[in-house]
């Protein structure tokens, strides 16, 4: 593969704007399973097709919990006591017991009994936006105060707590420019607080998720404080900082595509179907957190020894011409949608459901209540965030 530079430093220097850096294209059709390296100098591999993809998030060889050390940490923007018990550095069968009793509470009935409350606020923040006029900036007026809204009702956590919560969850995603103590004062802040928030209601229950699983029948082997923390912080990560950047990315994508924004705005039928393909089409971060071998193996052509970091890319998967017929291109109308933006097997997002619900009132409200939405900044000019795991514009300026 003469295009392709040996063992690149992953992240590619493309994975910051939406449409996906060139090389994964190369990568698919060449050398699926590639050797990348990493910030910190490890070997690390990434996978790129579909078939692939999907094979390695169901490999029982390749684990979370074989990533837990200090150098991972610190090269993956997560800093933190690296032994800490949390739900994103399990793996089964620890993981699919945990699971098995999140979802008896967090499922669909009670993300549905949500959709009341999220639509009022979208129906609130569109007003202030309508009021003030054109204009706005859809990042803080409305993809970021909907998500910390919702989760925060989720857990149980006061309104007024929210916003530094969300201020110091999100310096927890970044992956540079943070001073160490910066990074340890904001993890002491959320862990301390979420364990306190949860001493609380193990004091006096309220109708919250957290509560639920703290009341869990002790025959479930309820989860203990360390992994309810680490719960409640992966869905502030998923629930909030992932949809709030999916959503505006989405809309980014959306009023790129005049005749894909027109098709949704004159068949509201087309929701659902169209949050599946922005889910698919519109790239949310480089690959996530990586997996570790836990033993010499083969995957593919690929030699992976005990100890290599594995990357699964599920943007470059759900851009694979294999499984996706003109990946490239967006339509809200495609059927079959089997894509992997929530990953795959055990290791699916325990927020699918929420994150869906939440993209469709938002994108769904928006393009009823705003036929005439534009973009008022060259797609070209935005300023995008380069210190994230997560890939999006710092501001997306709109009119109508």
């Amino acid at each position: 593969m003469t295009e392709t530079p040996e063992a690149p430093e992953f992240p590619f220097a493309g994975d910051i704007r939406v449409e996906p850096d060139p090389l994964y294209a190369t990568l698919r059709e060449h050398c699926p399973v590639f050797e990348v390296g990493t910030r910190d100098g490890r070997r690390a591999w990434l996978i790129t097709r579909y078939e692939d993809a999907k094979r390695a998030l169901t490999d029982p060889r390749l684990t979370r919990g074989g990533t837990v050390d200090a150098r991972t940490v610190q090269a993956m923007g997560l800093g933190g006591p690296a032994g800490r018990t949390a739900l994103i550095y399990a793996d089964p069968p620890v993981l699919t017991e945990s699971r098995k009793l999140i979802s008896r509470y967090f499922n669909h009935r009670r993300v549905e009994s949500l959709r009341p409350r999220a639509q009022q606020i979208v129906d609130e923040l569109l007003d202030d936006i309508l009021a003030a006029g054109p204009p706005a900036d859809l990042l803080t007026a409305l993809a970021r105060p909907l998500p910390i809204r919702i989760i925060c009702e989720l857990l149980g956590i006061p309104a007024g707590d929210s916003e530094r919560v969300r201020e110091n969850v999100e310096l927890l995603m970044a992956t540079g420019g943070r001073e160490p103590d910066e990074v340890r004062n904001a993890f002491a802040f959320v862990y301390g607080y979420l364990a306190r928030h949860i001493g609380q209601r193990r004091a006096d229950p309220s109708d919250d998720l957290l509560s639920d699983l703290i009341g869990a029948d002790p025959a479930d082997e309820p989860l203990s404080d360390a992994e309810l923390v680490g719960l409640a912080m992966l869905l502030f990560v998923t629930g909030h900082e992932t949809t709030m950047t999916q959503i505006v990315n989405s809309c980014l994508v959306l009023l790129q595509e005049p005749e894909q924004f027109g098709r949704l705005r004159d068949d509201p039928s087309l929701l659902p179907g169209a949050i599946e393909e922005l889910l698919r089409f519109v790239p949310l971060g480089h690959a996530g957190l990586p997996f570790a071998v836990s033993e010499d193996l083969e995957f593919g052509a690929a030699r992976m020894a005990k100890g290599d970091l594995v990357f699964v890319s599920k943007l470059s998967a759900n851009r694979d011409e294999r499984a996706f017929p003109a990946a490239g291109v967006l339509d809200l109308g495609r059927t079959p949608n089997k894509h992997i933006a929530f990953s795959h097997g055990s290791h699916y997002c325990l927020g699918a459901a929420l994150a869906r619900m939440e993209m469709q009132v938002a994108i769904g409200t928006l393009v009823a209540r705003v036929p005439g939405l534009r973009l008022a900044a060259d797609p070209d000019r935005l300023d995008w965030r380069t210190d994230s795991i997560q890939r999006g514009p710092h501001h997306l300026p709109v009119a109508w």
